[in-house]
C-alpha cells in the first residue's frame, strides 16, 4: 500500500490554508491501494469514498507503507464508513489538537490514520510527520 499526500501549492486558497494550519506543504490524503484506488474523506467528494486519482499529476507526493498493512482489513474500514460525510468541524479542530470527531463525519488525514490504527486527531501535515519519524514512510 501506499499513500498520497496532495501538495497545497497545486490547489486553491482552501488548500492553502489547511497547509498553514496544517504546518506542513500538504492539505489533503488518501490511502493508495495495489490496484491503484484510493480511499480517503473528500470535502469535495462529499466525505468517505473510493476513487481513482491521477497521481501522476504533479500534485502528489506519493509513499511507500512501510507497514505490515492488511489491504482487505483497511478497505472494510471505508466500506463500513462509507455514508460517512466530511467533518469540516473536525478538521478545523484538529489543528489544534482537539478531537471533537462525530461518529457520522470524517476528514481525511482522520479517515487514513484511523484505517492504519494511528491516533486519528491529526491534520494531514501532522499525519506525514508521524509517518515519517516512525520509519513507516521515506522520504
Amino acid at each position: 500500500m501506499k499513500i498520497a499526500f496532495y501538495r497545497a501549492i497545486a490547489g486553491d486558497w482552501r488548500d492553502k490554508c489547511v497547509a498553514i494550519a496544517s504546518v506542513s506543504k500538504y492539505s489533503h490524503v488518501e490511502l493508495v491501494f495495489s490496484n491503484g484506488q484510493c480511499a480517503s474523506s473528500s470535502a469535495r467528494d462529499g466525505g468517505i469514498r473510493f476513487k481513482f486519482i491521477d497521481l501522476n499529476s504533479g500534485r502528489w507526493n506519493v509513499f511507500e507503507l512501510n507497514l505490515d498493512l492488511d489491504e482487505e482489513l483497511i478497505k472494510y474500514w471505508f466500506h463500513i464508513h462509507k455514508d460517512n460525510t466530511y467533518d469540516w468541524p473536525g478538521a478545523i479542530a484538529s489543528a489544534f489538537g482537539i478531537d471533537i470527531s462525530d461518529d457520522d463525519k470524517k476528514y481525511c488525514s482522520y479517515a487514513c490514520a484511523a484505517a492504519l490504527s494511528v491516533n486519528p486527531t491529526i491534520t494531514p501535515g501532522g499525519l506525514f510527520r508521524h509517518l515519517k519519524k516512525s520509519g513507516a514512510i521515506n522520504e
